[in-house]
């Protein structure tokens, strides 16, 4: 470019229309579909749903185990090379010897109850924390029966307003349950067409937030969408929001190692929206 030349300047509406995020600028929330209406209100999609990704992480659950499983082997053979070295030590006989046999046993029985601690204490979380989620589920969901497989607190939009929900990940279906809002939503993973992430943009008004498509596989997602067959887009944000308890603890064990709630949440999602349409993981 020569110097003085002067830069054309791309108007915003065209960089909207060439732009793969303008399918999402097109469809937030108009405010003259209403507000506080009863029950959800939800976006419809203009156009077809977008793809969800080929291929899913291990569900938590399984990480979990496979991370206990590279735990217990690493333990064994940390103990089978102790041993050894604990052998040499003894045939040694001499005073130093002795004393560094005692230090290597006390030091691998230290470990040992330590990481047999540690399994437990994240097996009981796990185990406590989806039982939880089976006796609240029956307590929402009265009459329905579903294998549920993790629960998290978040938000749903509707009517173009952010709702604190409960959301349950079952087998077969999503539920969600707005106790502000008093009402519940079943979606049978048979009906939705698609699931991808999204991030949401705090806008102006501090109350409805926009939605775009992650831009790059490098952004943190903020919000997942949920795309039904009827042409409804179900966006759920603020992951774990209202339950600083389970977080903090999920923070502190290795829990953490699954990403955050909202990482969680989509990979159970997408599992079992997969197994029920009968895509390969």
């Amino acid at each position: 470019m020569i110097e003085g030349d002067v830069v054309p300047v791309t108007p915003l509406k065209d960089v909207l229309a060439s732009n793969e995020m303008s399918a999402a600028v097109h469809r937030q929330w108009d405010p003259s579909m209403g507000t506080h209406a009863t029950g959800f209100g939800f976006l419809k999609a203009c156009g077809p749903a977008p793809e969800a990704e080929a291929t899913v992480p291990s569900r938590p659950d399984e990480k979990f185990e496979e991370k206990m499983n590279v735990m217990k082997d690493q333990q064994r053979k940390e103990e089978e090379t102790s041993i050894i070295d604990e052998h040499v030590l003894e045939a040694r006989g001499n005073i130093s010897s002795k004393i560094s046999l005692w230090a290597s046993k006390a030091k691998r029985k230290t470990k040992t109850k330590f990481i047999e601690a540690q399994t437990r204490i994240e097996q009981s979380v796990r185990t406590n924390d989806i039982e939880s989620a089976k006796r609240s589920f029956t307590k929402d969901f009265i009459g329905a029966n579903d294998d549920i497989v993790s629960w998290y607190p978040c938000s749903i939009l509707s009517h173009g307003e952010i709702h604190s929900c409960t959301l349950y990940i079952g087998s077969s279906a999503m539920y969600c349950f707005s106790r502000s809002k008093n009402t519940k939503i079943t979606v049978p993973w048979i009906q939705v067409a698609s699931v991808v992430k999204a991030v949401s943009v705090q806008t102006t008004d501090c109350k409805r937030p926009f939605i775009l498509p992650l831009p790059s596989p490098e952004v943190r997602p903020s919000c997942i969408e949920i795309y039904c067959e009827d042409g409804n887009v179900i966006q759920l944000l603020r992951f774990g929001s209202d339950d600083a308890v389970r977080t903090a603890v999920a923070e502190k064990l290795s829990l953490s190692c699954d990403g955050s709630a909202l990482d969680r949440g989509y990979t159970y999602i997408m599992h079992c929206w997969r197994s029920v349409k009968g895509f390969s993981s």
